[in-house]
């Protein structure tokens, strides 16, 4: 245990953009003093290692937000520290496929989009699909993303942890860390650590964390369970990712097929809100306060946000039988409805925003700056593509902040 020692940038949560910032920030200077808070015994036990492993490729998300900014620059900077560093990585590509006309009219939204953000992309006639993947079948033009790839996250985060060490970046273990603002400064309760300037990057916990010090009081967190099933590859024999056209008002992705360097593919993830941002299970352990949050911003989105809430229900809910899964997934995937062998992955909790005052998914990532703090929430999809990027970005704000500050 660290006792009173003071470094200049306290980091809370060693996930994998906690210690994307942790690194950067010795990249800018290392003479820095930084510590990683962790409440776990090690890094990356949450979102950051129950991810898909995907590289996204930046396509989906509005050309002015900044998922759209840094997932297609960290698409490549992790593609680098993969590279660097002697990871796996498998560069597969993505073929995102249209089942009707209306869903066509989408998918060359997202290819003028993706095209403005600066992806690689191409929209290809369906006589195109079988070269690229045999498994899917198209009657309309489909979205083809070379830059599309796949690493293991258990690696990334090894690596990440190993360079921040061998930097004498200190992380602290199985300790949760409480602020207060006191004097016009955010500091740490007790006497275990002090800084001059503290970023929180907790994730599922950042807005809780935020909201101890009276920042981000005009958001709510729902916690929405993604689960996956997994089979060995010669059972659904995929050569890229296949996915669907997003849904228009439901937020998520959809259900898609994404091989593995395991040799499996999996489907996945549903998407179905739970009542903690931990509940993985029906036995996992939930707190009464996070019952009550979860459930009060589960009935405001109800409450404003009705058809959408009646889509998500309609859409997830048949997703908890395997064999609606693979129905629906059989109209692109033919082959997905005899497929055998399924077993479940452990799933992971995408924290969503929600603003208080609409019901509202808030789409991209928040910044919140106060004192000498400062506050990442709604760190979702495209999180881990964009980590290296936007854990720079947080870096240089945090280092500007802090050496213009009295604090």
């Amino acid at each position: 245990m660290i006792m009173g020692k003071e470094f200049d940038f306290l980091i809370i949560g060693a996930g994998v953009i906690g210690l994307a910032a942790g690194n950067a920030l010795l990249d800018l200077d290392s003479r820095l003093r930084i510590c990683i808070n962790e409440k776990e015994p090690q890094v990356g036990l949450h979102a950051s290692t129950r991810n898909s492993g995907v590289l996204h490729a930046g396509f989906y998300y509005q050309s002015e937000s900044l998922k759209a900014r840094f997932c297609v620059e960290g698409n490549q900077m992790m593609k680098d520290f993969v590279k660097n560093n002697k990871l796996k990585i498998s560069n597969l590509g993505k073929v995102v496929i249209a089942k009707n006309s209306e869903e066509c009219d989408r998918l060359t939204q997202l290819f003028n989009r993706g095209i403005k953000n600066g992806s690689k992309l191409e929209l290809l006639p369906p006589s195109h699909l079988n070269a690229i993947e045999p498994l899917a079948i198209s009657k309309f033009p489909f979205l083809w993303s070379p830059s599309t790839s796949i690493v293991d996250p258990a690696e990334v985060m090894h690596a990440l942890q190993e360079r921040f060490l061998n930097r004498k970046g200190t992380l602290l273990f199985n300790t949760k860390v409480e602020l207060k603002l006191e004097n016009g400064s955010i500091g740490v309760v007790g006497d275990k650590i002090r800084a001059r300037y503290v970023i929180n990057l907790a994730g599922n916990h950042s807005l809780s964390i935020a909201k101890s010090v009276s920042v981000g009081e005009e958001f709510d967190l729902l916690p929405v369970l993604g689960a996956y099933k997994e089979t060995m590859s010669e059972n659904l024999p995929a050569r890229t990712l296949i996915y669907p056209v997003p849904h228009p008002v439901n937020p998520f992705l959809g259900v898609h097929l994404t091989p593995t360097l395991r040799g499996t593919v999996k489907i996945g993830p549903t998407a179905f809100p739970v009542l903690g941002p931990e509940q993985y299970n029906f036995n996992s352990k939930i707190h009464l306060h996070e019952l009550f949050k979860s459930t009060k911003s589960f009935l405001n989105f109800a409450r404003n946000q009705k058809n959408a809430t009646r889509e998500i229900l309609k859409t997830e809910i048949p997703y908890l039988r395997l064999s609606n899964t693979l129905r629906d997934l059989s109209q692109i995937i033919p082959a997905a409805r005899s497929s055998i062998g399924w077993k479940s992955l452990k799933p992971g909790i995408r924290a969503q925003l929600i603003e208080k005052s609409t019901g509202q998914f808030v789409n991209d990532f928040v910044i919140r700056e106060v004192a000498n703090s400062m506050h990442v929430l709604n760190i979702v999809s495209p999180g881990f593509t964009s980590s290296l990027s936007f854990g720079r970005h947080i870096a240089i704000k945090a280092l500007e902040a802090s050496n213009n500050s009295d604090y």
